[in-house]
């Protein structure tokens, strides 16, 4: 999935894929896999974190969460 600057996007959990209760922004793209990230909510807070693409969701598809 192509994420554009500026998606909302939820933190999915590993291995499971369930999302975590962390959201954040898409602020940037690293390289073919990679996502920087300003996270919203969590520990992690205003901090800047490297994703790949298979550990975020957008926030679009919520409805399709189960």
């Amino acid at each position: 999935m192509e994420f554009q600057k500026g998606d909302e996007v939820w933190i999915l959990d590993f291995p499971f894929g369930r999302p975590l209760n962390v959201k954040g922004v898409v602020i940037g793209k690293s390289g073919d896999e990679h996502y920087n990230i300003l996270i919203q909510t969590g520990m992690l807070e205003g901090d800047v974190v490297k994703y790949k693409y298979w550990k975020l969701f957008s926030l679009d598809g919520e409805s399709d969460l189960v």
